[in-house]
């Protein structure tokens, strides 16, 4: 069993899907601390409850400092725990999500020579991605993933809900894993949790 958080409902499906993915590891626990100061805050209890259970926290980069300075920001004066895992996308989880280039491409209608392999050099990949669904993507995605006219949102208001979408059925983690050193590196130490705490079991025939 594994306790999960993340700063929103992307990093939870993203996380999730890794899990679900990648070990045999079942989730006791989601937490949505909605924000990255709140998962900042919550860090120290997060370690804590890992002495008694495996927990895995995840958070966005955001255009910070380099991700080894936010390590160290947000783990200060903690002794971290053998079953806890911290790691930071780089730059955001929509990040994770474009490195599966070909099948974000096929997904959201968009030429794939318009998406960059190197998508951790995208300073805002949420811009960035409103911006690619704004010039090639049907109405129909449109209408869901941009914010409506006169609206203060920054994005439609399916714009989790599509994205849930994909993570679950179309995201395709090994490929994703590509193009983005900092979800290689997660999956690497999720995997290598799920080795140690839950083994795979191998069926012999």
């Amino acid at each position: 069993m594994v306790s999960i958080a993340a700063e929103d409902i992307l990093g939870l499906s993203a996380l999730r899907k890794i899990i679900e993915t990648e070990t045999s590891l079942s989730i006791e626990n989601e937490i949505n601390a909605q924000g990255s100061l709140n998962l900042k805050k919550r860090v120290r209890t997060y370690n804590q409850a890992a002495a008694y259970s495996p927990f895995i926290v995840i958070t966005d980069l955001d255009k910070k400092q380099c991700p080894k300075k936010v390590l160290e920001q947000w783990l200060a004066g903690i002794t971290v725990n053998d079953n806890f895992i911290f790691r930071i996308c780089v730059q955001e989880i929509e990040t994770w999500m474009i490195a599966d280039r070909d099948n974000f491409s096929r997904y959201f209608k968009i030429p794939l020579a318009r998406i960059p392999t190197s998508v951790e050099r995208i300073n805002d990949p949420k811009e960035f991605i409103l911006e690619l669904v704004r010039k090639n993507s049907p109405l129909s995605i449109r209408e869901m993933v941009l914010p409506a006219k006169n609206s203060n949102g920054k994005t439609g208001r399916l714009y989790n809900t599509v994205f849930q979408i994909y993570i679950s059925e179309h995201w395709y983690i090994t490929a994703a894993q590509a193009s983005s050193t900092s979800l290689k590196r997660a999956v690497s130490r999720i995997r290598e949790m799920g080795d140690r705490v839950s083994p795979r079991r191998t069926i012999l025939t």
